[in-house]
C-alpha cells in the first residue's frame, strides 16, 4: 500500500436519503458562464412537469442561484431532521 493510497481508496458513497424518491436526473452543466443553462433548466422543467412528471430543480450555482428569480420565488428554505423542505412554484415544481 502506497502512502496515498488512503486518500485515494476509499468509498465515497454515501446512504442515500431514506425520504428521498427520486428515480431520474437530468444535468444541465457547462463550463462558460451566460450560455442559458438557467433557462433552459427551467424550460425542461416546465415541459416534463407539463407532461406529468414530479419535477424538482437542485440550483447548484455557486455564483448565485437564478432559478428562484427565474419562478418569482422569494421564500427562504427551512429544514427540518428530515432534511431541506424545498420551496415550490405555483405550479408544483420543487
Amino acid at each position: 500500500m502506497g502512502e496515498y493510497d488512503k486518500y485515494f481508496n476509499k468509498d465515497l458513497h454515501k446512504d442515500l436519503n431514506k425520504n428521498s424518491h427520486i428515480k431520474h436526473v437530468i444535468a444541465v452543466t457547462s463550463g462558460k458562464g451566460g450560455v442559458g443553462k438557467s433557462l433552459m433548466t427551467s424550460l425542461l422543467a416546465v415541459m416534463m412537469h407539463r407532461i406529468g412528471y414530479n419535477v424538482g430543480i437542485l440550483d447548484a450555482d455557486i455564483t448565485g442561484p437564478s432559478i428562484p428569480q427565474a419562478f418569482g420565488l422569494t421564500e427562504k428554505l427551512y429544514g427540518n431532521d428530515k432534511g431541506i423542505i424545498p420551496a415550490e412554484t405555483r405550479t408544483g415544481i420543487k
